[in-house]
């Protein structure tokens, strides 16, 4: 399974998540999906966020989604309306940094917490996009 393991810097932390990629290239840019786990998968270990909802599909229906996936982890105690936006929007903008991805092409989801946060962020959280 071809996922990344990255580390971002929020508030002088430093916090894990994953980068699926998939096995063949685009033609052009890259679609970005950010995907935002539930409560059960909390914590700092990185991999965690990956083994349920979306992530757990890839191991089944890869092909299924030529896209970048970014699955950003909030540590115990956060939600997605606190700590858990700034490290997941961090993840987002260095993904856009290392990868030519599709601007235009930006999509969220979430499961359970993650679904909640989903549901409000593209109205709240602006993303710092590239020139």
């Amino acid at each position: 399974m071809p996922f990344l393991s990255r580390n971002v810097t929020v508030n002088q932390h430093n916090y894990r998540y994953q980068v699926y990629i998939p096995d063949r290239p685009p033609a052009g840019a890259w679609p970005v999906i950010l995907a935002l786990h539930g409560g059960g998968e909390r914590g700092t270990d990185g991999k965690r966020q990956v083994l349920v909802g979306l992530g757990n599909t890839l191991q089944q229906y890869a092909d299924r989604y030529p896209a970048i996936i970014v699955f950003p982890q909030v540590p115990e105690g956060a939600t997605w309306q606190d700590l858990g936006a700034e490290i997941a929007i961090a993840a987002l903008e260095q993904t856009i940094a290392e990868f030519t991805v599709d601007l235009s092409r930006i999509y969220l989801t979430g499961l359970s917490m993650g679904a909640m946060a989903s549901g409000t962020w593209p109205i709240t959280i602006p993303i710092a996009l590239p020139p």
